[in-house]
């Protein structure tokens, strides 16, 4: 709560449904409010629709509000309220182009082990994973509140095939042929998945096609699944964190893992029923998620 010059009266947090309440508010003055986003969440678009009570009021560059004023004594003002896009989720594909023409064909399997960055607009890197038995990289908990890019990290004797080709933005390939990045893009919604960045490669030139999956991929495998929240995890060596997000995104458990160990029993007996998102993330930023439901 701060006064028209923005200095601050008082602060409190939001409760588990989401308000605050904030009291003893001046009616001698005018004052706003100020929201402090979560890291990674951005503030959506303020004043939109025509319903004042259903819409968000927080500057999407500072959180503020405009100013307002209590006009009876012990008011009970509920008119301003702030929406948040929470972090979302990016889904990438990377193929066998094996006819070359930047389109992803029903005959074009999906290609694993291949390491995708996530990128920050300057380059730096947020975060990487690796394609998985499919050819898909999955990587959850992407930041709402900035441009981001994919840097698809070509296998030896490999090249990026064209990009951009043909008129369905679903089935091209985005990655540069000269760096695997990808342009920039912000997600727009909360909870996003957003799966509109593949990447499609080819032999590089004098290099023979070789097979695919000419080793198997070993995944972690989590079972039971659904449990009442005990639950058994096998092949996770490297590994070192799990997390789990509800469905809204939002961390609701961290683990460490000894990265040596192959196998490891969790209790989440604790948190309510529901679906889940656990992530588990490598000792070289590698990320393996699943959904799992606690009954």
């Amino acid at each position: 709560l701060l006064r028209e010059n923005n200095s601050k009266i008082k602060q409190v947090s939001t409760d588990a449904n989401g308000v605050a309440t904030l009291t003893n508010v001046p009616t001698s003055q005018k004052v706003k409010l100020e929201f402090v986003r979560p890291s990674n969440h951005a503030f959506t678009d303020k004043d939109q629709g025509t319903n004042e009570g259903k819409d968000s009021d927080a500057s999407t560059s500072n959180g503020r509000t405009a100013t307002f004023q209590l006009d009876q004594g012990s008011q009970l003002y509920k008119a301003t309220d702030a929406g948040l896009l929470v972090p979302g989720t990016v889904e990438a594909f990377v193929w066998d182009d094996r006819n070359g023409d930047g389109i992803q064909g029903s005959n074009e399997p999906g290609i694993p082990n291949v390491v995708v960055k996530l990128l920050r607009e300057n380059n730096s890197k947020i975060k990487q994973v690796s394609t998985d038995a499919n050819g898909v990289a999955t990587l959850t908990n992407v930041p709402a509140d900035q441009k981001v890019k994919l840097a698809f990290v070509k296998p030896a004797n490999q090249s990026f095939t064209q990009k951009d080709q043909g008129t369905n933005e679903g089935k091209d390939s985005d990655a540069s042929t000269s760096n695997g990045r990808t342009a920039t893009f912000q997600l727009s919604d909360g909870s996003q998945v957003y799966t509109a960045m593949d990447a499609g490669l080819t032999p590089s030139s004098g290099q023979a096609r070789q097979a695919v999956t000419s080793e198997p991929v070993v995944l972690p495998t989590i079972y039971p699944n659904p449990s009442e929240g005990r639950m058994i995890l096998t092949d996770i060596k490297g590994y070192e964190q799990i997390t789990i997000f509800d469905l809204s995104g939002k961390r609701v458990e961290r683990l460490s893992v000894d990265p040596q160990a192959g196998q490891l029993k969790i209790d989440l007996a604790h948190l309510p029923k529901g679906v889940y998102t656990l992530a588990l993330e490598g000792q070289n930023m590698e990320q393996f998620t699943q959904r799992i439901i606690l009954k």
